[in-house]
């Protein structure tokens, strides 16, 4: 349970790191910009929830059982490669 949070906690600091980078893309209008450094808070927000959820005794929370460790695991991969093309400017290409 604890990888399967572990994992969780990674995507959204992921989607966080994403987001943000975004924000500061200045070739992006400032809307597009703003909407990029919310949703980036929110990511890390939901990071800090997970991080909560790993704080408390694994008892209380046993959550595997209601999606699939494959679909975190492929949505961890997919925001690793999304975050390599951000770093390589070739987000548009995926």
């Amino acid at each position: 349970m604890r990888d399967f949070l572990r994992d969780c906690y990674r995507i959204e600091q992921l989607a966080g790191v994403i987001y943000q980078r975004l924000a500061g893309e200045v070739s992006y209008p400032s809307a597009m910009r703003t909407l990029f450094g919310r949703l980036g808070r929110d990511e890390q927000d939901h990071a800090r929830q997970i991080d909560l959820l790993l704080q408390a005794p694994e008892s209380q929370n046993d959550f595997s059982r209601r999606i699939a460790w494959e679909r975190v695991d492929a949505a961890l991969q997919r925001a690793e490669e999304m975050l390599r093309a951000l770093d390589g400017r070739r987000l548009d290409e995926g």
